[in-house]
């Protein structure tokens, strides 16, 4: 049971740690387009 436990933690750190850099790199990259759209002019 604790081991079952413990590897069941370990798996909902990887997966918050896998969102949270998700959802970073999807904003880095949308104000990076926005960027490059102000700059362009489009």
């Amino acid at each position: 049971m604790f081991v079952n436990n413990k590897y069941q933690q370990a798996m909902l750190v990887l997966r918050d740690n896998i969102f949270s850099h998700y959802n970073n790199g999807v904003r880095a990259k949308n104000v990076f387009l926005q960027k490059i759209a102000g700059v362009v002019g489009v």
